[in-house]
């Protein structure tokens, strides 16, 4: 008798039929289950910043609470920190506030807690950055250094390689975070032209020089650093990948919170807003310099001094390779404005010294990131 069955041909043509449906269909179930892990991860940053939102509140009861950032620790915990970088105590022993969290959590990451309480973050979570801005992986551009830390931090001496302009990178250190803004210092000093300084070429300029264009003619720290800005201005200004400078700066309220009240000399300080950089000088006239937008500034003395106290004084991560200005001037001294020295003291800290404002030194950039700016 004889029995039906499929020939050679037919079972050939059923095992292509099924790898063409193969083809077509193990893509899209991959796409699938990669779509809904990202959707659960990001479902799992939503709860996440939810219940680290109501654990502070919960603390803001219990004392008060009010900080400024807080970071996830490698135990999953999260310090929160106050002013000038101090640690903010819970009941806990390591001061870290416990996230009552089901299911999966960010690994590493930042929270910063804004006006009215608003919650800006940068999370790590299945090796995937995940930040208010949706465009992260297309804006970041310093990538944390993790020889030196094992996680995302904006707590000062924190390391990141930036990106400043395309094909150009430089290493920066966390220098400060105030009001929102994150602050980094470059690890060397440029020159004008935009070149790294270098031991056989140390590129130094006037903070205020004979000869700048304002209204007086001699040298004095009463007309604040405008040789140094505007030297700064072609060092960095095709520094594309970075944001816009948006700064204004006191500098009798800088030296008095510094302690200094024994003179009466300085300048105003200065303001840099949309392309105009303002000068403005002791006996309040304004310098005024047009269509520049600047990438970078110089470093603030105390900025430096709370970055040093916050490190424990460790300056090693500041990288003095050379001396360079800060934008703080010295009331007490004629005509001295404030240099940071390339040498270690006997607590390991940087050294500060006060110089005519016409000697020459070297310029350190400073830029402002965001949040979103950053990645692991």
């Amino acid at each position: 008798m004889k029995e039906d069955g499929f020939t050679l041909i037919e079972l050939l043509a059923v095992i292509v039929i099924l790898a063409i449906i193969a083809l077509i269909a193990v893509p899209i179930v991959i796409n699938i289950i990669q779509e809904t892990r990202v959707s659960s991860q990001e479902r799992s940053v939503e709860l996440f910043v939810d219940q680290v939102e109501k654990t502070i509140a919960k603390e803001n009861l219990k004392r008060s609470y009010n900080p400024n950032y807080c970071e996830i620790q490698n135990n999953g915990k999260v310090v929160c920190y106050g002013p000038n970088g101090v640690v903010l105590t819970t009941d806990e022993e390591d001061n870290a506030l416990n996230i009552d969290m089901k299911g999966e959590s960010p690994t590493e990451g930042i929270i910063i807690i804004g006006e009215n309480n608003k919650l800006d973050y940068n999370f790590v979570l299945g090796g995937k950055n995940y930040t208010n801005n949706d465009n992260i992986t297309e804006t970041a551009i310093c990538k944390l250094d993790k020889e030196t830390s094992s996680k995302l931090s904006i707590s000062p001496g924190t390391k990141y390689e930036c990106e400043v302009k395309e094909g150009t990178k430089y290493n920066f250190y966390v220098l400060s975070f105030e009001k929102g803004i994150i602050s980094l210092i470059m690890d060397n000093n440029v020159c004008n032209a935009g070149t790294l300084a270098t031991s056989q070429n140390n590129c130094q300029y006037a903070w205020h020089d004979i000869g700048d264009a304002d209204p007086e003619t001699y040298t004095t720290n009463e007309f604040g650093p405008d040789t140094l800005m505007n030297e700064l201005y072609s060092a960095t200004s095709d520094w594309n990948n970075v944001q816009n400078i948006n700064f204004t700066y006191d500098d009798f309220k800088e030296n008095r919170d510094l302690g200094r009240t024994c003179g009466n000399y300085g300048y105003g300080g200065l303001e840099i807003n949309e392309g105009v950089l303002k000068i403005i000088t002791k006996n309040g006239n304004i310098l005024e310099f047009n269509n520049k937008i600047f990438k970078s500034r110089i470093p603030i003395e105390s900025e430096i001094r709370k970055a040093l106290t916050f490190t424990n004084h460790n300056s090693s991560w500041m990288n003095p390779i050379h001396t360079f200005w800060t934008m703080t001037s010295d009331i007490c001294g004629f005509p001295l404005a404030t240099e940071i020295v390339d040498y270690y003291n006997t607590n390991n800290s940087l050294g500060y010294s006060f110089l005519p404002s016409s000697e020459r030194e070297g310029m350190r950039p400073v830029i402002n990131v965001r949040l979103s700016d950053l990645s692991s």
